[in-house]
Order: C-alpha cells, then sequence, then structure tokens
C-alpha cells in the first residue's frame, strides 16, 4: 500500500482518493476545481491533510 503523502500533492482532477484529517480520520473525497474544496461521497465539505490512491480492486474469479 502507498505511503500517505501531504495534500498538496494530490490530484486535482476530480479523481476520488483516500484522505486523512488533523485527527487521523479516514475517508474517501474528491477535489472540487470550481471552488477549490475537497468534498467526501455525502457532498461533506471536508479539510484532509494526507492522502493516498485508492486500493486495487479485488481481482475477479478467474483472474491471476
Amino acid at each position: 500500500m502507498t505511503d500517505w503523502q501531504p495534500i498538496e500533492t494530490a490530484p486535482r482532477n476530480g479523481r476520488e482518493v483516500v484522505c486523512k484529517n488533523a485527527r487521523g480520520g479516514e475517508f474517501y473525497a474528491h477535489y472540487n476545481e470550481d471552488d477549490g474544496a475537497w468534498y467526501d461521497r455525502t457532498l461533506a465539505e471536508r479539510d484532509p491533510v494526507r492522502w493516498k490512491p485508492l486500493p486495487a480492486p479485488p481481482a475477479q474469479e478467474g483472474e491471476g
């Protein structure tokens, strides 16, 4: 698994990533270029300090 990175290095293209806030809480979020804010899946504005890519999906039956 990828280590946590500073939020300043996160993709700003709307792609969802795993985020962590200052208290250590983890959530999925995406950056909205229109207003310069991070939003979680419920569209609540969040204030992440770290990020990492989403984990790879599990292999489908018959793969790998």
